[in-house]
């Protein structure tokens, strides 16, 4: 018996795939502006390029759409990889499209130079971990999801330092700021290994930026927290020094003023659950947990193991 997937043509995204994309997706309610799903697809329908390497469409015989599949142009792990999204409309799963899709995605990531196919799950599902497990994924790590409510918090200054908000375009303070990270997150296995090209990549197309605390005295860099122009808040670092010295509270406070300013109204960020010092830390600001996520990693073959799919 033939697989149904061997009629499908994977193509890069182009313009002429959006009226298809738009109405599976809109079909499935996966572009409701009010929801992050909708505010997700119809930001990477309208810029695919801003944060997604790769984005390929399965395309059937009739020229629709019949799933997608997207690269997104963070690093993820020391195990350098990235994370892929593979999207299948309900009525066409299991039918072998998001085995095609995912294997595309391996060939993409391969042609990057890169070894590890990772995936998330915000919402656990049978049919969601039965796919990861066919495709050779093994959940790696759980975690938590914390978000901010609206309450106060505290971001008293801490004498002797000055913060500033920083986009990028400095090479010597990329470097610093890579040093900085690498050392902060050295025992974090879903942190990549930084360099000053990576961190540009960052907050120049991956539309990040950075409140960076640095000693008055010295310019040495005392504590970074990396924000988004979303919801999404992604990470915090105090050099040890200033641990307990209220200068997390002061630059995250000053972070999320941007946040609440942009009308972001419920920032959210993702904690490994034996991280107690960013959850401490968050508590005091008053974030509180929502809910979990799961990451799944799966090696990427190697030429010789890829079927010929067209």
């Amino acid at each position: 018996m033939s697989d149904p997937s061997d009629a499908l043509m994977i193509e890069d995204f182009a313009t002429r795939h959006i009226s298809g994309l738009e109405q599976a997706l809109g079909a499935e309610g996966l572009l409701d502006p009010e929801t992050p799903f909708g505010k997700f697809w119809r930001a990477t329908l309208d810029q695919p390029k801003a944060r997604m390497t790769d984005f390929v469409v399965a395309v059937g015989a009739d020229g629709a759409p019949q799933g997608a599949a997207l690269l997104f142009r963070r690093l993820v792990g020391r195990l350098a990889g990235r994370t892929s999204l593979i999207w299948v409309p309900v009525a066409l799963r299991r039918q072998g499209i998001g085995s095609r899709l995912k294997r595309e995605m391996d060939r993409r990531l391969h042609g990057h130079g890169l070894t590890m196919h990772y995936g998330m799950l915000y919402q656990r599902s049978e049919e969601a971990e039965g796919f990861l497990a066919a495709n050779g994924f093994a959940l790696c790590s759980n975690d938590l999801i914390i978000g901010w409510n609206g309450e106060t918090y505290p971001k008293e200054p801490v004498a002797g330092l000055r913060c500033a908000i920083y986009r990028g375009g400095d090479g010597v303070m990329n470097q610093k700021i890579a040093d900085f990270q690498n050392r902060a997150f050295i025992r974090e296995p879903l942190v990549p290994i930084l360099t000053a090209e990576i961190v540009e990549s960052i907050l120049t197309e991956e539309g990040s930026w950075m409140m960076i605390a640095t000693q008055e005295a010295t310019g040495a860099i005392a504590g970074i927290c990396e924000c988004t122009d979303t919801a999404i808040f992604p990470s915090i670092s105090i050099g040890r020094r200033y641990w307990a010295s209220g200068l997390a509270e002061w630059i995250g406070g000053q972070c999320l003023d941007i946040y609440v300013a942009a009308g972001i109204e419920r920032p959210w960020t993702i904690v490994r659950k034996s991280n107690h010092a960013s959850i401490n830390f968050l508590a005091r600001m008053n974030w509180h947990p929502d809910a979990e996520s799961w990451a799944y990693r799966a090696a990427v073959p190697s030429d010789k193991d890829y079927p010929r799919d067209r």
